[in-house]
């Protein structure tokens, strides 16, 4: 079995259901606008959003790999994080936040 390397310890994790109305233009912001806010904040190390094919009902996942839990407590991060105007339109979310357990030395 093939060990997979990361550069970072941290993974977060946003899952969200847009409303269809809002959905091409909320993506677009989030591909061009959001990913890369979040990408810029010291301590990001890269982000990447995917699009469900099976599982549950929720539509769209981000999954940003960070240096440390010290990235999310930033003022930077403070100030690019949340949905900037698509509040009302998000249907369901879900936020979770990761630390690498194996391997545990790299």
């Amino acid at each position: 079995m093939e060990v997979i390397k990361m550069k970072g310890r941290i993974l977060m994790e946003i899952r969200v259901n847009i409303a269809p109305e809002k959905e091409q233009e909320f993506n677009q912001w989030y591909n061009n606008v959001h990913v890369p806010e979040i990408v810029a904040v010291p301590g990001f190390i890269s982000g990447r959003r995917f699009q469900r094919v099976s599982g549950d009902e929720i539509k769209y996942m981000a999954l940003y790999e960070l240096e440390s839990l010290d990235a999310l407590r930033s003022e930077a991060f403070k100030e690019v994080r949340g949905w900037h105007g698509f509040e009302a339109y998000i249907l369901k979310e879900s936020w979770n936040v990761y630390r690498q357990i194996y391997p545990e030395d790299e």
